[in-house]
């Protein structure tokens, strides 16, 4: 799977689809939409998937009880313009993913991404590619 990410946010976010300008974020969730400012709208820009893990399932209420702490927004990744650079920053929510050791660590301040950065979020891996723009001549 390829992500484009571009300093406008995700080509092809859903997010976009639902009308909503690009602001420079990416959201990464299990949760589509939810309620911002008494609107149900869509909160995240790429929907991750509902099983993210081999975990086996447990009783029905604390089944319940899991699934609602690990939806909504989980991760977020954002352009820098005055630094020229993609931030990443997990939000708390869900199973985790490895800028959670950088939030503990650094406060709760932003990961700087770099080339070969490997994110994993339970059971999936997204590998970072920054690709330089490309200077055309004059």
């Amino acid at each position: 799977m390829y992500l484009d990410i571009t300093p406008k946010g995700l080509v092809n976010s859903l997010r976009k689809e639902d009308g909503q300008p690009a602001d420079g974020y990416v959201y990464m969730g299990t949760l589509k939409k939810g309620m911002v400012a008494g609107v149900n709208k869509v909160i995240i820009d790429f929907k991750l998937p509902d099983k993210m893990t081999t975990q086996q399932p447990l009783p029905n209420e604390l089944e319940k009880q899991r699934k609602e702490r690990n939806r909504g927004r989980q991760f977020r990744i954002k352009y820098s313009k005055s630094n020229d650079q993609y931030m990443a920053k997990d939000l708390g929510v869900g199973l985790g993913c490895w800028a959670r050791l950088f939030s503990q660590i650094y406060g709760g301040q932003p990961h700087v991404l770099k080339n070969n950065d490997l994110i994993t979020l339970a059971t999936y891996y997204i590998l970072v590619h920054i690709e330089e723009p490309e200077i055309l001549p004059n």
